[in-house]
């Protein structure tokens, strides 16, 4: 478990965030101290004991995309959440802070023009796409937390779709066929950890277009039978530190209970 101080330069949107940096080990409980406009709010927790994993539960391993501009966000907290309870399943993990590595989620020309290129030829002229490439090749089980803006992900994230789920990579349309063929048949987990500004009954009404982004879209380059997760707060703009709190423990019970 872990303890740690909040701080927040604003109210809205990100209340309650701390960087992964500043946690550190707690014995007994968990004190967990929101600071908003100079006013506290705190909380005690009982520790549970360790759960320890049988011999014959299966490791996975697990990408972890991040895409938030401020390290001391509340949804970069959630993602610090995600990696500290993958590593308490002793699960590996690789993970990608796609503002803190400046990745340019720009679709190029070039990118266009050779849609259907070679792979190789590609990424001759394009290095920094190959070690996502690989992980996304790479792992079980792929993790996204990002806030959701304007009913979507953020710009970032989706140039990352546009850039890394590339052809012969994430799909393939074969000659004659109608529709494309997975080839990331190793991702049988696909979790999203998302926030939203307003209520649930709101996405709703706008037909949460993020989510069908990602669950209607992405999901069809993965497994047949990938596991789709979607953990969300609604109504992030309004909630309370104490709010804030419970769903960042539901995240941590959530990921525990898919991926072990």
């Amino acid at each position: 478990m872990a303890i740690c101080t909040f701080g927040e330069r604003q109210w809205s949107p990100h209340i309650g965030a701390c960087i992964p940096t500043e946690h550190f080990l707690a014995n007994k409980s968990i004190h967990i101290e929101f600071v908003c406009n100079g006013y506290s709010y705190g909380c005690e927790q009982e520790e549970f004991p360790s759960v320890f994993r049988e011999q014959n539960e299966e490791l996975m391993k697990v990408l972890v995309v991040l895409a938030h501009p401020s390290q001391e966000s509340f949804v970069s907290f959630l993602s610090s959440e995600v990696i500290d309870e993958l590593k308490n399943g002793s699960h590996e993990i690789r993970h990608h802070d796609l503002w803190a590595e400046e990745f340019n989620p720009v679709f190029t020309p070039y990118e266009r023009l050779n849609h259907v290129g070679d792979v190789a030829e590609k990424l001759k002229k394009l290095p920094e796409l190959r070690e996502h490439i690989e992980d996304l090749q790479w792992c079980d089980a792929l993790v996204l937390v990002y806030p959701t803006w304007w009913s979507g992900q953020p710009a970032i994230l989706k140039g990352w779709f546009d850039r890394v789920l590339m052809n012969e990579v994430a799909w393939v349309l074969p000659e004659g066929a109608a529709r494309i063929r997975p080839l990331l048949t190793n991702v049988r987990h696909l979790i999203v950890v998302t926030t939203h500004g307003s209520g649930k009954f709101v996405n709703a009404l706008e037909g949460e277009s993020g989510k069908r982004t990602v669950f209607r879209s992405v999901r069809l380059m993965l497994h047949r039978r990938v596991r789709c997760e979607w953990i969300a707060m609604y109504g992030i703009d309004n909630a309370t530190p104490l709010q804030r709190q419970k769903f960042s423990g539901r995240v941590r019970r959530r990921i525990s209970r898919v991926l072990g």
